[in-house]
């Protein structure tokens, strides 16, 4: 009877801990998601950075003939659109390189989580300058092409 309690309470103990393990992997797998899902969101935005860039350069050389302060300011401001764009992109190449995909099986649950909602919180971030620096751009061309 003893031999008994034991083996069930053995088996229950394995089967609370594989339980617990797969809840664990699958939250750790649903927030992995999450992030790869932004990543994923914006990476065709780059695409856009590229043309946007490009359609601002060429507003500046349509206007680098002309010599006035009008014209002095409106360089200026193609030229802190373009940076913009620059940085957006560089804020997206730099998470990229520094996001580990695969984590170690070594790393515990915890941390694993806190590691992947810091990059969920970055990847955002990241997202937040990508549309602002796409939006404002946008407006900048618009408005020049009126002008």
């Amino acid at each position: 009877m003893y031999m008994i309690v034991r083996i069930t309470v053995f088996t229950l103990c394995l089967l609370f801990a594989s339980a617990c393990t797969e809840d664990q992997q699958g939250a750790t797998e649903a927030l992995r998601k999450e992030v790869i899902d932004i990543h994923d969101e914006i990476m065709p935005r780059m695409r856009e950075i590229e043309e946007l860039k490009e359609e601002l350069q060429t507003l500046a050389n349509s206007l680098a003939n002309e010599n006035s302060e009008e014209v002095s300011d409106k360089i200026a401001q193609i030229q802190a659109a373009s940076e913009s764009l620059t940085q957006a992109k560089g804020a997206m190449n730099t998470w990229m390189q520094s996001f580990k995909y695969e984590i170690s099986d070594d790393i515990d649950h915890e941390q694993i989580m806190n590691y992947l909602g810091n990059e969920k919180e970055k990847i955002t971030q990241v997202k937040d300058i990508i549309s602002q620096s796409l939006d404002s751009s946008r407006l900048l061309i618009e408005q020049l092409k009126n002008s």
